[in-house]
């Protein structure tokens, strides 16, 4: 505990000297008592203050150090901790994650195409996200009617800040039925169309932009055929100063999409042990990796008849997805596999989980994305049950936290205003009745969540919820 009171002390005396302004009109806010855990920032602050003036933080520090104005409202949190908001940096809103809806894990002969309309199960989609703790999250492909969602006002319901990439760009896919254009998705075959795609795709001015690259089985074709494409998208795209990530599950994958120049892996590798040159490459580009360990929880379990679900996701997830997925695994158990399944193996999970703990342990920056809309793949809860997945990869709890807070930041360019707890940051916080750093599974334990300032009840986000034991 020495550790943290002297980190405690040294923000205390940044922010005593700080006076607070707020400008007419705007309301603000003082939450009082609580254990203030900014995990990217190594910061731990007994009896803590944050003080916001509308939707930003404007002082953190301890309670003798922070005066709080007069006309704040005060919100007393004795014995709870704050922690900022979840970022989920991988969620397809386009999608269920139940079966009747992945269909094309079952069935060769169905083509797996998005919803080009919204499904009326958005806001409850958005707002489960919300009750796990995540204040933003970013669709990571889909229509371009995913990217309409981000004019919703944050704070006016509950749901999460949603940011979005639009449609991917990509090769072609035969073995998913993609041949050519679809909604959602722009196919491409040479580097002058990789760069049209992308200068039509930074007109819907989208936060990432998303490529898939895809391995040979896929297309008939070795990659590295395909490299001078996504080389000129990336240069394309950094021209008109967008961020890119790719979808690319597989180590030699991987490695020539970085030195491509992407700037964010959407997957963590999963296909085989990551080597020294690449970590180090990794390290040296800055960038930052989404593992979406559920990848190979969700859909390989769904499919060989043993899906489980945490407390947490049976207790917040869509109980109609839920019962969905455990008709159709049951189902599955006696149904001959195809080829689309053989793409995500149970087995590669010990794969992921020691690449996990080998990115961290080297500095490699790391985010938590869970591809939530997948196939087994519940939108909310399952970034929960992705932190115990990290946990279990070796990662301790602040390491895990600090993925999900400042390395989401980091994955989605925007350290500025997300991903930690200080002055100037987005009021993005979630209010815990237990110790983060004593146990993740505390993490899902929550009192309250804010977002963009906006105080929620977690009765007020999901009123049908389910209370979780204590533990």
């Amino acid at each position: 505990m020495g550790n943290r009171l002297r980190m405690s002390v040294a923000v205390g005396l940044l922010t005593s000297v700080l006076t607070i302004f707020a400008a007419e009109g705007t309301e603000l806010t003082a939450y009082v008592g609580a254990t203030i855990v900014d995990p990217g920032a190594n910061v731990v602050i007994p009896n803590g203050v944050i003080v916001v003036s509308g939707n930003t933080i404007q002082a953190v520090g301890e309670a003798r150090s922070v005066k709080i104005p007069k006309t704040a409202h005060v919100v007393r949190l004795r014995g709870k901790w704050i922690v900022p908001g979840y970022i989920d940096v991988h969620t397809h809103i386009s999608r269920e994650g139940d079966a009747k809806n992945n269909v094309h894990f079952f069935n060769d002969n169905t083509v797996w195409r998005r919803d080009a309309t919204v499904p009326p199960e958005l806001p409850t989609f958005l707002a489960r996200h919300l009750r796990s703790g995540t204040t933003t999250i970013l669709d990571i492909g889909g229509p371009e009617w995913t990217l309409s969602v981000r004019n919703a006002t944050v704070g006016e319901k509950p749901w999460p800040r949603v940011l979005g990439a639009g449609p991917i760009i990509g090769t072609t896919r035969p073995l998913f039925g993609v041949e050519g254009d679809r909604e959602g998705y722009k196919a491409i075959s040479t580097p002058d169309e990789g760069r049209a795609a992308v200068r039509l795709a930074a007109a819907l001015k989208p936060d990432m932009m998303k490529f898939y690259l895809v391995p040979a089985e896929q297309t008939g074709k070795p990659f590295g055929e395909f490299l001078p494409i996504f080389e000129a998208s990336f240069d394309e795209a950094h021209k008109l100063g967008m961020r890119t990530t790719a979808h690319a599950l597989r180590l030699h994958i991987a490695k020539m999409a970085i030195e491509a120049g992407v700037d964010t892996l959407a997957h963590g590798v999963m296909d085989a042990p990551v080597d020294d040159a690449f970590i180090q490459t990794m390290r040296q580009r800055g960038v930052v990796v989404a593992p979406t360990l559920m990848v190979l929880v969700g859909p390989p379990r769904t499919l060989a008849g043993t899906l489980r679900f945490t407390d947490e996701e049976k207790a917040w997830g869509d109980p109609d997805a839920i019962a969905d997925l455990l008709e159709a695994s049951e189902r599955a158990k006696n149904t001959p596999p195809n080829p689309r399944r053989t793409l995500m193996k149970s087995d590669q999970l010990e794969v992921a989980l020691r690449n996990t703990k080998a990115l961290s342990d080297a500095g490699v920056a790391l985010a938590v994305g869970t591809d939530a809309g997948l196939l087994g793949v519940l939108h909310g809860p399952s970034i929960l049950h992705e932190f115990q997945l990290m946990n279990r990869a070796g990662m301790t709890a602040r390491e895990v936290l600090t993925a999900a807070t400042l390395g989401g930041a980091k994955f989605l360019g925007r350290e500025a205003d997300l991903g930690g707890l200080s002055p100037g940051k987005l009021a993005d916080m979630v209010v815990l009745n237990a110790d983060p750093l004593a146990d993740i599974r505390n993490a899902s334990r929550m009192h309250m969540v804010v977002v963009g300032g906006r105080m929620w009840k977690p009765e007020e986000i999901l009123p049908v919820s389910r209370k979780l034991e204590p533990r």
